[in-house]
C-alpha cells in the first residue's frame, strides 16, 4: 500500500487538471467542442458530471466494450493506424474515455504526430487527476469516484497496477467495488475502493426501464 500511495501523489500532481474549476457552465457536447477546438484548460471533473448527466452516458455499452477489445488488440499489434481510428470511434461517443485517449497519445507520438499526442496526454492527464481529486482510494469513507467500472481499470493501470480481483461491497448505503490490484515491476500489492454509486444506479434506472 505504500507504494501505491507514493504513486498515487505523483499521479496528483501530474494529472491535475491545468485550468480553475468551473461552477455551473457549459454541458457536455460545449465542453467537448471546446476541447476538439485545442482548449485543454476546462474543468474535467465538471467534464465528467456533464457527460454522467447527458443523453450520451452508457457506462456499460456493449459496442463500445467491442471497439476496446479491438483499441487494445490494435495497440499490442503496433497497429498504430488501426488503434488510433478505432480510438476515435470510441470517442464520438464517449470523449471521457481514459484509454482511448492514452492509446492515441502513444500511438501518435510513435507516429511523429507530436501535436495530436500531447492533445490526448493533456486530455487523458486531466482526467485521470479528476479521479484521483474525489478521494484516496485508502478506505470506503474516502473511495474514488468513478463514473464508469471501466475508470477503475483505466486509473490503476495508468500507475502500473493490474487488478487481480474485485468484490461489490456496501458501505453506509453505497456501493463501493474493493479492488486487490499488483504493481507489476515490484509485485507490491493494493486494496482500493471507488465508489461505483453513479454507474450502478443508471443500470437501475435501465433495468426498471425495460420491464415497464
Amino acid at each position: 500500500m505504500r507504494a501505491f500511495r507514493r504513486t498515487l501523489a505523483l499521479l496528483v500532481i501530474l494529472c491535475a487538471p491545468a485550468g480553475a474549476a468551473e461552477t455551473g457552465g457549459p454541458g457536455y457536447d460545449a465542453m467537448v467542442a471546446r476541447l476538439k477546438g485545442g482548449d485543454t484548460t476546462l474543468d474535467f471533473e465538471a467534464l465528467r458530471e456533464a457527460y454522467a448527466a447527458s443523453p450520451h452516458y452508457d457506462p456499460y455499452g456493449e459496442a463500445a466494450s467491442r471497439l476496446k477489445t479491438t483499441l487494445f488488440d490494435a495497440f499490442a499489434a503496433k497497429d498504430c493506424r488501426r488503434a488510433t481510428d478505432t480510438a476515435a470511434k470510441i470517442l464520438e461517443a464517449n470523449y471521457v474515455n481514459i484509454d482511448a485517449h492514452l492509446i492515441a497519445d502513444r500511438c501518435y507520438r510513435q507516429m511523429g504526430d507530436a501535436a495530436r499526442a500531447d492533445f490526448h496526454q493533456a486530455i487523458a492527464r486531466g482526467l485521470l487527476g479528476a479521479i484521483a481529486q474525489t478521494g484516496d482510494g485508502h478506505s470506503p469513507e474516502t473511495a474514488f469516484v468513478v463514473i464508469a467500472v471501466e475508470e477503475e481499470y483505466s486509473f490503476l493501470r495508468a500507475q502500473g497496477y493490474e487488478v487481480s480481483d474485485q468484490a461489490l461491497v456496501n458501505h453506509a448505503g453505497r456501493r463501493l467495488d474493493r479492488v486487490e490490484a499488483t504493481e507489476t515491476d515490484t509485485g507490491d500489492a493494493a486494496v482500493v475502493f471507488f465508489d461505483v454509486e453513479r454507474p450502478l444506479s443508471w443500470l437501475d434506472r435501465e433495468v426498471g426501464r425495460k420491464k415497464d
